[in-house]
């Protein structure tokens, strides 16, 4: 009788052990199953609320609307969801999108110099209105956006298309990054 409950004890260590082991490489970041069962669990459990810029309705300057995204826990994941946020527009209703419709965000990355690369489709240029402050709008609503609600990102390079682009809309220079700007903020 001592020896089966020798064994029962010897198998309940094993079974615990082997799942102390398994919660210890499956739990960590990108562990298990490459990451992608793990940002999946925390994009649906953890939001945080950010600032996205929006046009005033008949101004000319930014204005903040408090959003929640999801945070799935890096930079790169969050300042995604945050351009994506700015692709689909403001819910208030006295702000209005900088972003032209039909834009989608293609992608984005994070150097390890603080620039961020945002890559917006072609729509964001051929279906701009045009402007040199309306462009300007565009521009600091990513900037800022991204800057002030990102801690890794220092400055923002806008990409159309995957490629460098000289302008938006014909006139703001597109080929070098920028930094946040609150001067065109209410």
């Amino acid at each position: 009788m001592n020896n089966k409950k020798t064994y029962i004890f010897i198998g309940l260590a094993v079974v615990v052990a082997a799942l102390v082991v398994y919660g210890v490489f499956a739990l960590r970041p990108g562990g298990g199953t490459g990451g992608a069962a793990r940002h999946a669990f925390v994009d649906r459990d953890m939001q945080k609320a950010v600032y996205l810029y929006f046009a005033v309705r008949g101004g000319g300057d930014l204005a903040a609307e408090e959003r929640v995204v999801a945070d799935p826990g890096d930079a790169t994941g969050l300042a995604r969801n945050i351009a994506e946020a700015l692709v689909e527009g403001p819910r208030s209703g006295n702000l209005v999108r900088t972003i032209p419709e039909g834009t989608v965000c293609q992608g984005l990355y994070i150097r390890d110099n603080g620039i961020a690369y945002v890559d917006f489709s072609p729509a964001i240029k051929g279906n701009h209105p045009g402007g040199s402050r309306t462009e300007l709008l565009t521009i600091y609503s990513i900037v800022n956006s991204l800057v002030l609600n990102v801690d890794a990102i220092e400055k923002v390079k806008i990409l159309i298309a995957g490629q460098d682009a000289d302008v938006l809309a014909g006139h703001i220079d597109l080929r070098f990054p920028f930094d946040a700007d609150m001067r065109m903020v209410q």
